[in-house]
This record gives C-alpha cells, sequence and structure tokens, in this order.
C-alpha cells in the first residue's frame, strides 16, 4: 500500500501532465455527450462580461444541429490559461473548414461553458525575440474583425446619443451621403456622377468592406445591386451586438445610411432583405 502510494505520488511529480490532460479530456468527452443529447442549459454557461448565457445557448444549438459530430468527438487541441481550458476544434460548415475555439472556465470540480469563437490569433507561438513578422489569419477573418469593430463601436455611439438625444438624433448622426458622393464623383471620375455612384458602392462595399456584390443592372434610371451583407451576418454570429441592440433597430442603422447616401446621388431605394441577404433596388426620375 505504502509502496503504491509513493508511486502514484512520484507519477504526479513526473509527469502531472498526463494527469491533466486526461481531466480535459473528460471535459471535452462530457461537453460533446451532453451538447449532442441536448442537455447544455444556460446553467451550464459563465460567459464574458456584456454577453449573455442565452445568446452563447443559441449558437450552441445551431453547432448542435449542423455539426458533423465526426469531427466533434475527435480529441482536440487544448490550452489551460489560469483557470480557462480552450478547445482547438476544426469544423466543416457549408463546405467552408473553420477552427473553433471553445472555452471553458472551470469552478472546483465543475465545469462551465465560457465562449465560443471562429478567430484564434496565434500570438502564442510568439516566443522568439526581436520579432517582426507576426502570425496572420486570412484576409476574410481580418476583414469580418474589422467591421465587427466598426460596427460595435457605432452602435454604441447610436445608443449613447439615442439616450441622451433622442431615436431621430442618433440616426442623423450616421448620415453620410453627401461624403460617400463625393468619393464617388472624385475617385470615379470617368462616369456621370450617379452611375458612378452606383459603382462605387459595389466597388467599396467589396473591395473595403468585405462584402460578397453583384451588380445586376444599371441603366441611367435603374440599378440593381445583389450584396451578401456583413453587416447582416455580423448580428448573427456578435454575441454582443445582440446584447446592445434589437435586430430592428440594427436593422435600420443599415438603412437609413444607405436611403441617405442614395437620396443624396438622386436615387430612391428599396430593400429586400432575407437573412444575410440584401438586394438593392435603386429607381432615379
Amino acid at each position: 500500500m505504502i509502496i503504491s502510494t509513493v508511486l502514484t505520488l512520484l507519477f504526479i511529480f513526473l509527469f502531472p501532465g498526463l494527469l491533466i490532460c486526461q481531466d480535459e479530456v473528460n471535459i471535452w468527452e462530457d461537453f460533446t455527450k451532453r451538447l449532442k443529447n441536448g442537455e447544455i442549459t444556460v446553467d451550464d454557461i459563465k460567459p464574458y462580461q456584456g454577453l449573455n448565457s442565452e445568446t452563447l445557448l443559441g449558437f450552441l444549438d445551431g453547432i448542435r444541429s449542423n455539426v458533423d459530430w465526426v469531427e466533434m468527438e475527435i480529441e482536440p487541441e487544448y490550452h489551460i490559461i489560469e483557470k480557462k481550458i480552450h478547445f482547438l476544434v476544426p469544423l466543416t460548415f457549408e463546405a467552408q473548414g473553420v477552427t473553433y475555439n471553445f472555452s471553458f472556465v472551470r469552478e472546483k470540480e465543475k465545469w462551465y461553458f465560457h465562449h465560443l469563437e471562429t478567430i484564434t490569433i496565434r500570438l502564442d507561438r510568439v516566443n522568439e525575440f526581436p520579432v517582426e513578422k507576426f502570425p496572420d489569419i486570412s484576409e476574410n477573418q481580418k476583414q469580418s474583425m474589422r467591421e465587427e469593430t466598426r460596427w460595435s463601436r457605432e452602435v454604441y455611439l447610436y445608443n449613447s446619443h439615442k439616450q441622451n438625444n433622442g431615436r431621430e438624433y442618433a440616426l442623423n448622426l450616421l448620415k453620410d451621403g453627401y461624403g460617400f458622393l463625393l468619393a464617388a464623383k472624385t475617385w470615379v471620375p470617368l462616369v456621370p456622377p450617379h452611375k458612378a455612384f452606383i459603382l462605387y458602392m459595389c466597388w467599396h462595399q467589396e473591395n473595403l468592406r468585405g462584402n460578397d456584390i453583384t451588380l445586376e443592372k444599371l441603366t441611367d434610371n435603374e440599378a440593381v445591386v445583389r450584396e451578401k451583407s456583413v453587416y447582416l451576418t455580423l448580428y448573427k454570429v456578435s454575441a454582443h451586438l445582440r446584447h446592445q441592440i434589437n435586430y430592428e433597430e440594427y436593422l435600420e442603422i443599415y438603412q437609413t445610411i444607405w436611403k441617405d447616401r442614395a437620396e443624396k446621388a438622386g436615387w430612391k431605394i428599396d430593400f429586400e432583405i432575407n437573412d444575410v441577404q440584401c438586394v438593392f433596388r435603386f429607381v432615379r426620375e
């Protein structure tokens, strides 16, 4: 008995990582089993400050409904950072592979789901100095980060001005139609201004903002632009935006900006929005 205890203590001292590893594997196995069976509840979630458990549970339900469980149940790469455990799991949705970071916090003998993220910048690999090149991510991910940062701040400012000065005042501050038209006229000078506006809109939204754009029609009096919108996608995938603003107001911000831009360029605009797709229909008298 004494020999067994001594050997166990010696094993723990020499190979602590093996025991920790098994502990983390058990957390992942327990989580995936309960997720697959629909047993995760809001009581199992302790999110970052500013996020809410209901939103994260909705994301997990989306994973449960669409994931390839063969991918999900493979033992993942994991990292223990203070009281948090991060599992990096390559998953495929709609033929696109993305590495998800499932984060947990551990309190005594119980684990809690903490966060779900699709962007993990591997700056943990920066350990030799001086450093001139840093680990990078895809251009699509960087575009998404830029837009998330931008619109999170715009929503914050909108909410602040709305609270202090009213909704109309807050919406008016978002309007930039004259500036957008000036950019179109000066940077696309070789076509008439009303067409320059439509063409610049497409270029701007695709090349600067990372949206998928199709210009379906352009005449002197009519234009049709189809956009897979990063702005609309952000509301689906960013937990904090849902916590800050309801969808109707979020959509009103988007429409207010484009109505003002179109009006300043002499166009009237209608929107057809379906999930993250938006069709802009422009008419000019």
